[in-house]
């Protein structure tokens, strides 16, 4: 049976449904710089397609003029504004007005952010010596970044804003019971601690939004910076991953395990890591890879994955792919794995709870002049659930470990768990586990 909406929305920015987060759809303004292929267009032109803003979606409702009255209902309200330069005085934004290359268009974007896994980052690692290191757990089918597909918006459904809010509250706290300014402990003399601490992270790297186990960040930009160069020395790190991969029983690896040394070059068209000489554009990267088990019952392997240099985009996914052993359920590098196979996600966006949770948010924050609300509210009525996408991709590669070096002081930053895809027992602590693994120093 359909649920039936409740009579109030979540009281919160977020809210979770049949294992997924959304985020309440939010104002936002967008500034967008009109391009050189633009030029002498309308502004409609520039909205309908450079904006994109209703690119690809249905066409209901728009009138004789060819206009969708909700752009008219737009400039009404003063959501869309328009300046000569990046400097110049904003005006009121008319339709059928010619644009000239470097125009600046401004609009008030009704944001809907992609669903997230339900679960939420949190901290594992953060101590008060001066570097900012912040160590989080991230969970598979959250991205560390913004998903929102609008310039300048950074997002509600992300690690860097959940931990951020998160920090900022329990920030505001500390400072309202205690003096922070009487607190004094040891301090790594590094020159990345820049000020007081507002609870805000900025990353240090990433790790893919399928992908889950700890994630660096930092309590400023410059501590952000700072953490990455340390990163980047060679030597001196080492990220450890967890990974299952198909065909286990063919693979193998030697005593001090298989090294993979093969430049990766990202093709910006498909989003995919390709193998590309360097003369060809290839970025220098290796992974080393360890067995650690098979798993007979459906042919697959688990094994341990070591960088020990700059991570590439998608590195450790296609170097596995490169020698046959993909991640088993990654459709991205494993021609075997269907890319709409549902176990890979954590649910099906749009799918209301029996409490019509969805659907009551949606209500409540449906904007007049936002195709998006009207289509998402059609889509959580339908009782089709097959036109429901799928959400939050989760596949089986868990960041375990950071180790790197800073001014003389090492630093160990582990994940607090243990993926169940890697089918140890459920009483193996981490620290354990990790000391069992090949070259485990």
């Amino acid at each position: 049976m359909h649920a039936t909406p409740s009579t109030e929305p979540p009281p919160r920015d977020t809210y979770t449904a049949r294992g997924l987060r959304y985020a309440r759809a939010y104002d936002a303004r967008c500034l967008h710089r009109v391009r050189a292929s633009r030029d002498g267009t309308t502004v409609l032109e520039v909205l309908e397609t450079q904006v994109g803003r209703f690119a690809g979606r249905a066409r209901e409702g728009v009138g004789d003029d060819g206009v969708d009255p909700r752009w008219t209902r737009a400039l009404e309200l003063d959501r869309v504004r328009v300046r000569e330069s990046a400097t110049g005085a904003w005006t009121r934004a008319s339709l059928d007005a010619r644009v000239r290359t470097g125009m600046v268009i401004e609009t008030t974007r009704h944001v809907h952010e992609r669903a997230t896994a339900a679960a939420t980052p949190r901290v594992v690692f953060e101590r008060d010596d001066g570097t900012g290191i912040v160590g989080v757990e991230k969970p598979g089918g959250v991205p560390v970044l913004a998903g929102v597909s609008a310039p300048g918006v950074s997002g509600r459904l992300n690690c860097v804003a959940l931990v951020s809010a998160r920090r900022r509250r329990e920030v505001e706290a500390r400072r309202a019971t205690t003096d922070e300014t009487t607190s004094k402990r040891a301090r790594v003399d590094d020159g990345a601690d820049d000020g007081a601490d507002d609870g805000r992270v900025w990353a240090v790297n990433r790790l893919d939004a399928p992908v889950s186990g700890v994630w660096l960040c930092a309590t400023s930009v410059k501590a952000s910076l700072k953490a990455r160069e340390w990163l980047s020395k060679p030597g001196t790190s080492t990220k450890t991953y967890l990974a299952r991969v198909s065909k286990g029983s063919a693979l193998t690896t030697p005593d001090g395990g298989l090294r993979i040394d093969a430049p990766l070059w990202k093709n910006a068209k498909t989003s995919v890591a390709e193998l590309r000489p360097e003369s060809e554009g290839g970025k220098p990267c290796a992974t080393r890879i360890f067995l650690l088990e098979r798993f007979e019952d459906d042919d697959t392997a688990l094994v341990v994955a070591r960088l020990e240099s700059n991570g590439r985009y998608h590195q450790i996914r296609a170097h596995l792919g490169s020698i046959g052993h993909p991640i088993a359920n990654d459709a991205t590098y494993n021609d075997d794995v269907s890319a709409d196979d549902e176990t890979s996600f954590a649910g099906r966006a749009y799918d209301d709870d029996e409490s019509g949770t969805i659907a009551a948010a949606l209500a409540a924050d449906r904007d007049p002049t936002c195709p998006e609300c009207d289509a998402l509210i059609a889509l959580t009525a339908s009782k089709d659930r097959s036109r429901k996408p799928l959400a939050a991709k989760i596949i089986w590669l868990h960041s375990l470990r950071y180790q790197f070096v800073v001014r003389d002081v090492a630093f160990d930053i582990r994940s607090d768990s243990i993926p169940a895809f890697a089918r140890r027992p459920p009483d193996l602590s981490v620290d354990d586990f990790i000391a069992q693994l090949p070259d485990a120093s």
